[in-house]
């Protein structure tokens, strides 16, 4: 199969295949096939792509786009309030990685890779825990995306200091390229951002491109946490969460309303989504 001339990769060959190992999981062995194909055939790059099935036609034009040259800049900087992440013997920082481990051990197959980070009020500290989860996953040189899926009250792009957008939100509701940016000290985490204010966040995530979006990310990321909104202010994370195939529960000590909790457990265990666990926070991260 050939892409026609008008869909052919505009970048360089090694921008292109800096894209796809790192988004797509690329290992050496297939680039070696990759290699052996192109030479034994005198194939372009996006034929032997595509001969050997690594990767679809769609992928290699994303990868080819100009925008995806941001996801290997390193514009985000890591959270001053999450700097324990980056302490290997801080107690917090253990624990974080003990969650990890433990996530990892729960889910059942790739389908799972996806985690919607869920909590029922805000303030809950379910944002920064997702944004620990995230940095702690990177850590283990794989790739990672954390997605702000709230797109009500959004917080990732402060914590990372990232512009707000173009986002998920702009990439539903206008179908505009989401500005997936990466993270000074954190080569293998890119943050999407959850971009311009919208009058119908429930509707968006509701919707088949986001979907069509988490099965992408599903593909091309070993860890996907997505944030969301509380559930006190809608069914927004119960959306993503049965979109994303799995929930982590987050609640805060002295903080989070039990009614509100069992609410949220009520309307997770509808949608049918497994829940992997609870964490309960002393306080917020």
């Amino acid at each position: 199969m050939k892409l026609a001339a008008e869909q052919e990769p505009v970048l360089d060959v090694t921008q292109v295949l800096t894209v796809l190992v790192r988004q797509r999981g690329l290992t050496d062995a297939d680039l070696a096939q990759v290699i052996d194909l192109q030479r034994s055939q005198e194939l372009k790059l996006s034929e032997a792509l595509l001969q050997l099935k690594l990767v679809t036609a769609a992928e290699i034009q994303e990868a080819a786009h100009p925008r995806r040259r941001l996801v290997l800049e390193a514009i985000g900087s890591a959270p001053q309030s999450i700097h324990f992440v980056r302490e290997p013997l801080h107690p917090v920082s253990e624990q974080v990685r003990a969650l990890r481990t433990e996530l990892l051990r729960r889910q059942t197959g790739r389908g799972h890779n996806c985690i919607a980070i869920v909590s029922s009020n805000a303030l809950d500290g379910r944002s920064s825990l997702a944004a620990a989860l995230a940095m702690a996953c990177a850590q283990l040189n794989q790739p990672t995306l954390l997605v702000d899926a709230d797109l009500r009250n959004p917080c990732q792009h402060d914590l990372f200091a990232l512009p707000r957008g173009p986002g998920l939100a702009d990439a539903l509701g206008r179908g505009v390229p989401a500005g997936v940016l990466g993270v000074k000290g954190f080569p293998h985490l890119a943050v999407l951002s959850a971009g311009a204010p919208v009058d119908n966040p429930q509707e968006l995530l509701c919707s088949t491109p986001f979907a069509e979006l988490m099965e992408s990310w599903r593909r091309n990321y070993r860890h996907v946490i997505l944030d969301t909104t509380a559930m006190e202010r809608g069914a927004d994370a119960a959306a993503v969460a049965d979109t994303a195939g799995a929930a982590l529960v987050v609640a805060r000590l002295h903080h989070t309303s039990l009614p509100a909790s069992a609410e949220m457990l009520k309307r997770l265990r509808g949608t049918g989504v497994p829940l992997l666990g609870s964490v309960v926070l002393k306080a917020a991260l």
